[in-house]
């Protein structure tokens, strides 16, 4: 779990450079003095600063348990910072006896405030069940949030429980609520996701045209999934929607453009056969050439060609492969795999 960030301590600073005047008694002694009148007297600001004090060791002996007194003081009147420090001290036993249940309880409090590092600890705290009981559905409520306030660590582990498929663990009711609030805000993955569990008829009842429509939200938005299911919904005529192979290309392309393997094999396949587009063999050749790290049915079909086309056209699959890489430098590393300069046999 990532430490949370250290109190400001400015106006601590400031006010012993102003403190010379104290006479006889030295800065340092007049700073903490000062301090604790106003902290002991109820002052959360005191409260906060006078805890950075002794967490730090400025203007005073360094002391970790008055640190978490005073952290407590000041996270008890709803301070922020205190709450963090609290939560972490507990967490870890700093100061005060390790509680991970109370430590979880504070990390909430600030979570609740808004704070995205809080989000994202209480979020790995439900997700591996330290301090609460696992809950995949509140890992996801808090990691979303942490996400969408620009936490990269929230979103590399949203990802990673996606690709998991554990982003749909837990209660499903649950978490189609969590997702719904989402979607009504007009986030496009939780629009994906709503759209596909009306689809489907998990955790809500299935309704296909309330599921088209938050697919169409988010694939306009670009998220890759839902064109993708777009794409497919249109090459396969399904959820009252007649075959319309143009239409395919068209969401599969927007789809292929960011990287998806699933996207680009559908798209080879129409290239191929001609479906919706005029039949392209080099064209068919560069996708299944971007998505053969991606798709196993795109490096199999990419096989069986190599022994059915003339080395010519292999050639020119390739070469389209790597101009499109270069034109698109921007797609993610992993989504679209080099391609060999030379692999002819």
């Amino acid at each position: 779990m990532r430490r949370a960030a250290r109190p400001r301590i400015l106006l601590v600073l400031g006010l012993a450079v102003a403190a010379s005047a104290a006479g006889a008694e030295s800065n340092d002694a007049y700073t903490v003095r000062h301090y604790t009148e106003r902290a002991e007297a109820g002052d959360v600001e005191a409260q906060r600063n006078l805890a950075a004090m002794y967490a730090t060791g400025q203007f005073v002996k360094a002391d970790a348990k008055q640190a978490a007194r005073w952290w407590r003081k000041a996270a008890e009147q709803g301070d922020l910072e205190s709450q963090i420090h609290l939560a972490s001290a507990l967490d870890q036993g700093t100061g005060v006896k390790a509680d991970p249940a109370e430590s979880t309880r504070w990390w909430l409090r600030a979570a609740e405030q808004g704070d995205p590092l809080a989000q994202y600890n209480l979020a790995v705290r439900y997700h591996d069940g330290r301090g609460s009981e696992r809950d995949p559905v509140e890992t996801i409520r808090w990691l979303r949030r942490s996400a969408a306030a620009g936490r990269p660590e929230a979103r590399e582990m949203l990802d990673r429980l996606r690709e998991a498929r554990q982003h749909l663990a837990g209660d499903p009711a649950r978490l189609f609520q969590v997702y719904r609030e989402d979607a009504e805000r007009g986030d496009a993955e939780a629009q994906a996701v709503t759209g596909s569990m009306y689809l489907q008829g998990v955790g809500v009842a299935r309704d296909p045209a309330k599921g088209l429509d938050l697919l169409q939200r988010a694939a306009e938005q670009g998220h890759a999934d839902a064109q993708t299911a777009l794409g497919v919904i249109y090459d396969q005529g399904s959820e009252g929607i007649p075959t319309d192979p143009a239409w395919a290309v068209a969401w599969y392309e927007r789809a292929a453009a960011q990287g998806s393997g699933t996207a680009r094999f559908n798209l080879a396949v129409l290239y191929h056969h001609g479906v919706g587009v005029p039949r392209d063999t080099p064209r068919a050749l560069m996708w299944l050439n971007l998505a053969r790290e991606d798709s196993y049915s795109a490096a199999y079909m990419l096989h069986s060609l190599e022994g059915e086309l003339s080395a010519e056209e292999l050639r020119a699959g390739r070469e389209l492969a790597r101009r499109w890489q270069a034109e698109h430098p921007d797609v993610a590393a992993g989504a679209t795999s080099a391609v060999p300069a030379s692999a002819d046999r």
